[in-house]
């Protein structure tokens, strides 16, 4: 009798085992799903935002009735400003920095 309990005791055990096994495996199936369905999801929200964006840019184009070589005229000008403004902000900053370096380096605290 007493081998009995303990056979049904370790049988009890696998039984639990195996049924945690298929619990865990069945959740990961879950979660690849739930990730495989996110993905999906940001991939058709991603085209649709493109889509949206293109459909404005060309409205855009229509509208203002520009050729491509004026937008491209247009955007090498704007770039070129931006570059401008960064070089000049760089400049101004530059001798500040050194003037700094400089004090920092040469100062001695007693």
């Amino acid at each position: 009798a007493h081998m009995s309990r303990q056979n049904a005791n370790v049988q009890q055990l696998l039984k639990a085992e195996q049924d945690a096994s298929a619990l865990i495996e069945k959740a990961k199936q879950n979660r690849i799903a739930k990730i495989r369905q996110a993905k999906t999801d940001a991939e058709q929200f991603t085209e649709k935002f493109r889509q949206a964006r293109q459909e404005d840019f060309d409205r855009w184009q229509r509208e203002n009735q520009i050729s491509g070589d004026t937008t491209h005229q247009t955007a090498v000008a704007d770039a070129e400003r931006e570059i401008m403004t960064v070089k000049r902000a760089a400049g101004e900053r530059k001798s500040k920095v050194a003037d700094t370096v400089v004090r920092l380096v040469t100062t001695v605290h007693f």
